[in-house]
């Protein structure tokens, strides 16, 4: 089977031209940056650590590690303790980050509309079940 055959080359080629789309634009801002700055708004009302980005995303521990130190150099987060537990440090964006979430989300619609545009409801609801049915069966491995 031809690389450009397989779902894994499909997936990551797609995944690679929304990330371009999306995310091409900020500079410093990766798209696990960007990701991660959209989780993080939609949970504002909640206290996030760095166990809830490795859970929500699948990332091992040490990776969101290098994340977060990046994302706090680049001023896109804080960490700040938690009145319950000293040694815990909740994450928060920034200004900065809140700023570029608005541009990311325009931007998210833009090109989710682009991505839509020719396919019929049926065939957007197929594609959301093949892709969790993928999903689930990969998580299951791990």
């Amino acid at each position: 089977m031809k690389p450009e055959e397989t779902i894994v080359f499909a997936v990551r080629r797609l995944a690679n031209c929304i990330k371009r789309e999306v995310f091409g634009t900020y500079d410093g801002v990766t798209a696990m940056h960007g990701w991660l700055i959209g989780y993080l708004y939609n949970n504002r009302d909640k206290d996030i650590f760095q166990r809830d980005i490795e859970s929500q995303f699948s990332i091992r521990p040490s990776t969101v590690t290098v994340i977060v130190q990046k994302m706090e150099k680049n001023g896109l987060i804080e960490r700040r303790p938690v009145e319950y537990d000293a040694r815990l440090k909740k994450i928060v964006l920034t200004e900065k980050a809140n700023h570029i979430h608005q541009k990311v989300e325009e931007r998210m619609e833009e090109v989710e509309g682009h991505l839509r545009k020719d396919l019929s409801e049926d065939e957007t609801k197929i594609f959301f079940e093949l892709i969790s049915k993928m999903i689930i069966e990969m998580e299951v491995k791990e």
